[in-house]
């Protein structure tokens, strides 16, 4: 299980995992926010990351088979929402905001789905806020 913990609904979702005896590999920017939640849990690891780098999908699914010798079920949890009117929004935000909530959420699942095809099975879970 692979899970970005940046936000609340991640965070979440990975204390529930690991109450459930899943085994976790975590990922966000902060490598300070990342050790913090997984010492409070059992079974987690965690990689540091840019969710938009092109190279994290495939560093997570590597990591995820190194560590714990498979991969199950990914859940894809990035976003952000930048939003104002025309006169105070910042288009370079904008771009951010559809790398993140797009891009990075086709390049973890086009990842992840290569990887289950070939292993035969596996879950990819997207999810999203009422905004996104």
């Amino acid at each position: 299980m692979s899970t970005r913990i940046s936000g609340r609904i991640g965070e979440a979702v990975a204390k529930e995992l690991d109450a459930a005896g899943a085994n976790l590999v975590l990922t966000a920017r902060s490598q300070d926010k990342l050790e913090h939640l997984a010492s409070k849990l059992q079974n987690a690891k965690v990689v540091s990351g840019e969710i938009t780098n092109p190279e994290l999908p495939q560093k997570l699914v590597d990591f995820a088979i190194q560590t714990f010798g498979q991969l199950d079920v990914v859940f894809n949890n990035a976003g952000v929402m930048t939003v104002g009117p025309i006169e105070a929004v910042d288009i370079e935000a904008i771009c951010q905001m559809v790398r993140v909530n797009v891009e990075s959420a086709y390049r973890i699942a086009y990842t992840a789905l290569k990887h289950f095809k070939q292993s035969g099975r596996g879950f990819l879970i997207n999810t999203s806020s009422m905004l996104g």
